[in-house]
């Protein structure tokens, strides 16, 4: 249902299956017939339980440590997990600032430790993207984590769920490039921004750890 630039998605009355198929998660980078949205890799010299459990933090979301992103996340409802704000069933709203504006309302459906999480799109609110979800599920991220050989970090596989993306207001007319913009714009940001996070909350590279090993041998 949208009204303006505020979108509020069909919120399903179950969990829409996925099917799991390993903790790899291999069927995230499938670009088949049915595949929508988009997909982003890349790798970031952590342990992977380490960035795991920075995804779920109560805290603050990874990739705004140090920054004034304008960004502000504020957990609407907490997660089924006791004492853990931040786990299955967590509604958290979202409020950005340039260049993305606007609000969003996610809720974490699921959760596959130490390699999976999916986040569901509830709502959007004068955004800059317009996101249009399936006719059977909303708008969804997921996020999955594999660990590369020889503890030397994670490798990160980040899908964006959606039929249709597009921009809001005046720029409406050049929605055909937002995906695009948008893919671009997160391959070329995330990697350090995540890596940032890590290091500024205390996390040793795992690729050091690495060095010194072989370096011995």
């Amino acid at each position: 249902m949208s009204s303006g630039n505020t979108t509020t998605y069909r919120r399903p009355s179950v969990s829409i299956g996925m099917g799991l198929d390993g903790n790899d998660y291999a069927y995230l980078t499938k670009t088949d017939k049915d595949s929508t949205g988009f997909f982003i890799t890349f790798n970031v010299p952590f342990k992977r339980q380490d960035v795991f459990n920075e995804l779920l933090s109560d805290e603050s979301q990874l990739g705004v440590d140090g920054k004034d992103t304008g960004l502000e996340a504020v957990i609407l409802k907490p997660g089924r997990e006791s004492g853990k704000a931040v786990s299955s069933g967590c509604v958290r709203q979202t409020t950005y600032g340039s260049p993305v504006w606007g609000r969003t309302i996610t809720e974490l459906r699921e959760i596959k430790a130490p390699a999976y999480i999916r986040w569901s799109t509830l709502m959007q609110d004068g955004t800059f993207f317009a996101f249009v979800g399936k006719a059977d599920d909303n708008p969804k991220i997921q996020i999955a984590l594999k660990e590369l050989k020889k503890n030397s970090g994670t490798a990160v596989t980040i899908k964006l769920d959606f039929v249709e993306v597009g921009f809001n207001g005046a720029l409406c007319c050049l929605s055909f490039i937002a995906q695009d913009l948008l893919k671009a714009s997160m391959e070329s940001n995330l990697p350090k921004q995540w890596i940032e996070s890590m290091t500024l909350r205390g996390y040793e590279r795992a690729d050091k750890k690495s060095k010194k090993n072989k370096n011995r041998d």
